[in-house]
């Protein structure tokens, strides 16, 4: 692949959508959520190359009314997989929409939402508990953070319960889980006031920077040769 293609990519990887019986299942099971203002995408974002993470659902820099569902290796991982997965980030998009940040009743734009100022401060609040007064490791604060953060601990309930009930067959979900429909995200209160403070400042300065650094990365690319990627199902 070419170095612009590559350059391109990091900013905006391959567009991706769902098969028809996974859109199915999550029509079903989040009821509330205007699904054409999500969409997919086949690999990480730029700024998550490095982490561990599987799948991500992240607000869109550009248009404050849609979040994203990022991907990392979506087709090497086993249909059971997958299907967690999905339900677990549609759990986060039950989130982003009972806060009001998704849809038209958003304010913000880019990463300043409600969401992220509730996901990175309550992330701070755990990681400072864990590494200051617990007297933790840094990873394992940073791990424990995550594991009980209130914004992650229902969407693993979520996995858990369709995991339980559901075989790795899509077609037999349809209508028989009725207590898997999900229209109440279990939000928790707000942070400590320091740590949505926080989370609020950090939230602002990507809202402001990511767009920047993402129109140079677009315009080297498209220099060198990079052009936007078709959409392709994710089977």
């Amino acid at each position: 692949m070419k170095v612009g293609q590559k350059l391109f990519n990091s900013i905006l990887p391959p567009f991706a959508e769902l098969s028809r019986a996974e859109s199915d299942i999550l029509k079903e099971m989040y009821p509330e959520i205007n699904w054409l203002n999500v969409r997919y995408f086949e690999g990480l974002p730029w700024y998550m190359k490095l982490s561990n993470a599987i799948g991500t659902a992240l607000p869109d820099s550009y248009n404050r009314k849609r979040v994203n569902v990022y991907f990392n290796k979506y087709k090497e991982t086993p249909v059971k997989q997958r299907l967690l997965l999905l339900v677990h980030e549609s759990f986060h998009i039950q989130q982003y929409h009972e806060l009001g940040s998704m849809n038209r009743n958003n304010k913000g734009m880019g990463f300043n939402r409600k969401f992220i100022h509730f996901y990175f401060g309550w992330y701070f609040q755990g990681l400072y508990y864990s590494f200051f007064k617990e007297k933790m490791s840094w990873s394992s604060s940073k791990a424990k953070a995550y594991r009980q953060h209130p914004m992650e601990v229902p969407a693993y309930n979520q996995e858990a319960e369709f995991e339980k009930k559901i075989s790795s067959l899509l077609s037999q979900y349809s209508g028989r889980y009725p207590e898997l429909i999900c229209t109440d995200a279990q939000l928790p209160d707000n942070p400590s006031f320091v740590f949505h403070f926080s989370g609020g400042l950090l939230a602002l300065f990507i809202s402001i920077i990511k767009p920047v650094i993402e129109l140079l990365i677009i315009v080297i690319a498209l220099i060198l040769g990079g052009r936007l990627n078709k959409k392709r199902n994710l089977q």
